[in-house]
């Protein structure tokens, strides 16, 4: 397959999803929801967890676009 022919790989690797990709960007939408929830509700959020576990992604493709809604 040429590079001209072969459609866009849906799947970044090991790169930071951003706001432009929020398209692209499937699954997690329970975890959004439980942190958009959280955040609306609660003065102060503190999300962590593992580095390469998605965090950056899902803050930029899910909670930051809700937020601007």
């Amino acid at each position: 397959m040429t590079e001209s022919s072969a459609s866009p790989n849906p799947y970044v690797g090991p790169v930071t999803f951003t706001y432009a990709d929020r398209d692209r960007y499937f699954g997690r939408e329970r975890e959004a929801r439980d942190l958009l929830s959280l955040v609306i509700a609660e003065r102060l959020t503190l999300f962590y967890a593992q580095s390469g576990a998605g965090k950056s992604s899902l803050l930029n493709t899910r909670l930051i676009p809700a937020l601007r809604e």
